[in-house]
């Protein structure tokens, strides 16, 4: 509970927690010079932008379509990598694999759906 301000002359001032005051450096961003970058190069750094080490096959990450949870592996043996995509892929995982030089990724059907249907899209 606060108390009531009883000096009329100064007023209660809030501490900088409650003030909801932020301070920025506006000025200094808006004064900078930018240079202009060719989109070409910016792509070449996004896509050269991994390294997985010589000591790991692959990375995998799994994103569960029902509860949105995301989890990640790492595996240094290709049997154990490919055990694991067959697990998700049978638990409805949308799957994003990643190698030294490729990034790839299988989306399962979803789980109330046929598998066997012909007419589905997959």
């Amino acid at each position: 509970m606060t108390t009531p301000n009883t000096n009329p002359k100064k007023p209660k001032r809030k501490s900088k927690k409650q003030s909801g005051y932020f301070p920025n450096n506006i000025a200094e961003v808006m004064s900078a010079e930018f240079s202009s970058v060719p989109v070409e190069y910016v792509m070449d750094e996004i896509a050269s932008g991994w390294k997985i080490p010589s000591s790991v096959v692959c990375v995998i990450r799994a994103t569960n379509n029902t509860t949105g949870k995301v989890t990640e592996y790492s595996y240094s043996r290709q049997g154990a990598a490919t055990n694991r995509i067959q697990k998700l892929m049978q638990e409805g995982h949308e799957i994003t694999i990643a190698t030294d030089d490729t990034i790839g990724m299988i989306s399962a059907p979803p789980i109330d759906e046929d598998p066997d249907d012909p007419f589905t899209p997959f």
